[in-house]
């Protein structure tokens, strides 16, 4: 990356007001974890051209990194009104808030991305793991039932799915998804499930000893 930026910076000297340099600059100084130096390079891509999306995105998720959410935030709304269909945006806007411990607008945010793209996997993870947060159990489980249905190797999925019916108090549904999460993938979820306290419910259930030996 140090020589990219290097190669950027010859660039730049020759060109001062080339975004695409400033722009992959940045990007490599992300790569650097050196947050605040590739914002400033992003500034500079949005002083060249203030309706650079990627720019108001790669600001957003680098102050996100540093835990700068609120100013996360206004960037993030800057791109959707650059762009209302931004998926992205949406997404990230509800990590951000609920990393500023903003359930409410976060749910909103992630509502509005589903509107505009109703089978994203990760987007309906990001609602699924909300709710189960909130201890919105029921809500929770609708959401990872849609996540298995349209990705039934989604092992994570029939993961959270088991955890979420285990807080409940359901063992047999638990049990049942929790199979079909080792099945998929057995080293990182018997393992896992030995030390979840979500399912400290089934501890003493003969079946969830046998699926975790």
């Amino acid at each position: 990356y140090q020589a990219a930026i290097d190669s950027f910076d010859r660039a730049i000297k020759i060109r001062p007001d080339g975004a695409e340099a400033w722009s992959q600059k940045g990007y490599c100084l992300s790569q650097l974890n050196l947050f605040d130096r590739a914002i400033d390079c992003y500034h500079k891509v949005i002083e060249i051209d203030d309706s650079n999306e990627y720019a108001y995105l790669a600001i957003a998720l680098d102050l996100y990194n540093i835990k700068r959410y609120r100013a996360a935030i206004l960037y993030l709304e800057k791109l959707t009104k650059l762009d209302p269909k931004h998926i992205d945006a949406y997404y990230y806007l509800g990590l951000t808030h609920q990393r500023s411990q903003a359930p409410v607008l976060a749910d909103a945010a992630f509502d509005m991305a589903l509107s505009l793209s109703p089978k994203k996997i990760y987007i309906l993870h990001a609602k699924a793991s909300l709710m189960y947060e909130l201890k919105n159990y029921a809500a929770a489980i609708l959401i990872y039932q849609t996540i298995v249905e349209i990705e039934p190797k989604d092992a994570l999925g029939w993961y959270d799915l088991a955890c979420c019916y285990a807080l409940q108090g359901n063992s047999e549904p638990a049990i049942a998804n929790l199979k079909k999460a080792i099945e998929l993938e057995p080293d990182r979820f018997k393992n896992q499930a030995r030390t979840d306290a979500d399912f400290s419910s089934l501890g003493e259930h003969q079946a969830f000893k046998q699926l975790i030996i």
